[in-house]
C-alpha cells in the first residue's frame, strides 16, 4: 500500500473494492454470459420490468449499445418484451425464467467463493466487522433498497427548455436544496434537473433562467467543490418589465438587497439599464438586469 492510500480513506476503499471485484469476476462460471449482459439481467431481476429508456439510464448505456445487447438477449431467450400495464401503448422489458437462471447460477458461484474466502482469511470478529460495513457500502453505492438512491435524478418543469451554452456558471451551497428554493422564490428560477444523494441531499442540479442555466451543487469535502467561494452572477432578464417582476418576487421572499431596483443611464448605456442586486442566504451576489451582452462574436 502506498503512503498516499494510507492517508486517503477513499483511495483505500476504492482499491479494496476493485480488487475484490476482480476476484469475484474470476469466480464466475466459465459458460456464463458477458458482464454487460449480466448487469442488465441483474437490474431486471432486482428492479422488475422497465422500459428501454429506464434500463439505459440505470446502466448508463448509450441507446445504440443497449439496442445491440437487447437484440442478442432476446434471441437467446433471456428477456422478453411485454405490454406496459400502466400504458397499453408502450412496452417494457422483463427477464425470462432462463434469464433468472443465468443470474442465479452466476451469483451462486461468486457467493460460494466469497464464503470460502471469508472463512479462510478472516477471524470471527473480522467477519462480523465486514458484515457491519456491507450496508454502509450499499448506501454509498445507492443500492440499499431501504435507503434513497445515490444521485437519484429528478426532473423539473424547465427540463428541455434550456439551450446548450459553452459556459455555465456554478454556485455552491452548504445547503443546496435551500439555495435552490431561494433561487425559485426570490428570482424566479426553475429546476431543469437535479440529482439527489442519501437523505435527499442535492448532489448537483441545473436551474433555468430565461433559457440559460446555472449549475447548483452542495459543497463536498475532499473535492474541488470544497474550495469554492462565494459567486457573483449576472442574470439577463427578458426585458425591463421582467426585471421588475423578478424584483417583486425578491421583495416578497425577503431577499437581502445590495442595490434596490434602479435605472442606470450612462454614456455606455444611453437608453438606460434596469437592474437590481441581491445577496442569497449564503452570500452569493445576484444581479438581475435587462442589458444583453453584445451579439458580436468574441474570439478566444
Amino acid at each position: 500500500m502506498s503512503s498516499g492510500e494510507s492517508d486517503n480513506p477513499s483511495a483505500l476503499i476504492a482499491r479494496a473494492v476493485l480488487r475484490l471485484g476482480r476476484r469475484l469476476r474470476a469466480a464466475r462460471p466459465d459458460n456464463s454470459v458477458n458482464l454487460s449482459t449480466l448487469a442488465l439481467l441483474t437490474t431486471l431481476h432486482r428492479g422488475g420490468p422497465m422500459s428501454a429508456v429506464q434500463l439505459a439510464r440505470e446502466e448508463r448505456l448509450q441507446p445504440q449499445s443497449l439496442t445491440r445487447l437487447l437484440a442478442a438477449m432476446t434471441r437467446d431467450g433471456l428477456i422478453a418484451r411485454q405490454t406496459d400495464p400502466a400504458d397499453r401503448r408502450a412496452h417494457v422489458i422483463d427477464i425470462t425464467r432462463a434469464g433468472r437462471g443465468v443470474v442465479s447460477r452466476d451469483m451462486a458461484a461468486r457467493r460460494a467463493w466469497l464464503d470460502q474466502a471469508m472463512d479462510m482469511a478472516l477471524t470471527g470478529q473480522e467477519r462480523a466487522q465486514l458484515l457491519e460495513a456491507a450496508p454502509l457500502m450499499l448506501k454509498v453505492a445507492g443500492q440499499d433498497p431501504d435507503a434513497p438512491r445515490a444521485f437519484r435524478r429528478t426532473l423539473g418543469p424547465a427540463v428541455g427548455r434550456t439551450g446548450a451554452p459553452a459556459v455555465i456558471p456554478g454556485v455552491y451551497y452548504e445547503d443546496a436544496r435551500a439555495g435552490m428554493e431561494w433561487l425559485k422564490a426570490a428570482l424566479g428560477f426553475e429546476v431543469a434537473e437535479a440529482y439527489e444523494g442519501a437523505g435527499g441531499r442535492i448532489a448537483f442540479a441545473q436551474m433555468a433562467f430565461c433559457g440559460g442555466v446555472v449549475f447548483v451543487s452542495s459543497l463536498s469535502k475532499g473535492t474541488a467543490w470544497s474550495a469554492a467561494g462565494t459567486a457573483a452572477i449576472y442574470l439577463v432578464a427578458e426585458d425591463a418589465e421582467d426585471v421588475r417582476r423578478r424584483h417583486a418576487l425578491a421583495k416578497a421572499a425577503g431577499a437581502d438587497f445590495v442595490r434596490e431596483l434602479h435605472r442606470s443611464v450612462s454614456p455606455a448605456f444611453p437608453d438606460g439599464v434596469e437592474q437590481f442586486d441581491v445577496r442569497d442566504p449564503e452570500g452569493h451576489l445576484w444581479t438581475v438586469s435587462d442589458r444583453r451582452p453584445s451579439a458580436r462574436t468574441v474570439k478566444a
